[in-house]
């Protein structure tokens, strides 16, 4: 899937990811402000959402998602990453199944490389309404974003 030099990342790659972003808004968003809730070692464990689907909340979610819209006609990311090559600016680019394209600008998924079964990956997934991330597994017959690191 990575190009040499380059691999899929673990689900424990996301998770210091988002550890880092958490830890550090400021070095890699638009907003500089503490988080709100902090990053807690317990969600390096949990699933669902991290810190919560809140909108209202300050969470690292935002951070990571990028405030471009990919389409006019969709309603805004509520993204707050540097697009400058030092956010991650994830794009809302939704999800392909069952021969259909979804959500579009609203929503989207990353897979990590780490299994939780012989049918099951970890992943993580954004949606726009959201300040926060979802860690879940979920069947690896869906075709999601991935995300490579070098």
């Amino acid at each position: 899937i990575c190009p040499d030099g380059w691999t899929l990342p673990s689900d424990y790659d996301w998770n210091q990811l988002e550890k880092e972003i958490a830890t550090n808004p400021g070095k890699y968003s638009l907003e500089s402000d503490t988080l709100n809730p902090a990053w807690n070692v317990a969600y390096e464990g949990s699933a669902n959402w991290r810190p919560s689907g809140d909108l209202t909340l300050n969470g690292w979610g935002r951070r990571m998602k990028s405030p471009t819209k990919v389409t006019s006609t969709v309603a805004a990311t509520n993204g707050a990453s540097r697009e400058d090559g030092t956010g991650f600016n994830a794009l809302l680019v939704g999800d392909y199944e069952g021969g259909l394209s979804n959500s579009f600008g609203l929503r989207t998924h990353f897979w990590s490389s780490s299994a939780n079964g012989a049918t099951v990956a970890w992943r993580r997934y954004m949606l726009n309404s959201s300040s926060g991330v979802i860690r879940s597994a979920l069947n690896k017959e869906y075709l999601f974003s991935v995300r490579c690191k070098k």
